[in-house]
């Protein structure tokens, strides 16, 4: 059995991954993992970047993402 994750930030497909029963994660949860597995040392210079962008999420999100990346 092999299990996949997919790397979806847009909301009709996540909705439709979840109805799928299929396991996914956006952009910024990815960033995350790969600062839990020792990928790269920190998210907040990378999603700083990604704020400059046309790419969009609350604060709240921010706040998360820095919680589960443990950079509170």
């Amino acid at each position: 059995k092999v299990d996949a994750l997919l790397m979806l930030d847009n909301l009709q497909a996540r909705k439709l991954a979840e109805k799928l029963g299929l396991h996914y994660t956006g952009t910024l949860g990815m960033i995350a993992r790969a600062r839990r597995e020792g990928v790269i040392e920190s998210v907040k210079p990378i999603i700083e970047k990604i704020r400059n962008t046309n790419f969009r999420f609350s604060e709240e999100v921010f706040t998360t993402i820095m919680r589960i990346a443990g950079e509170e």
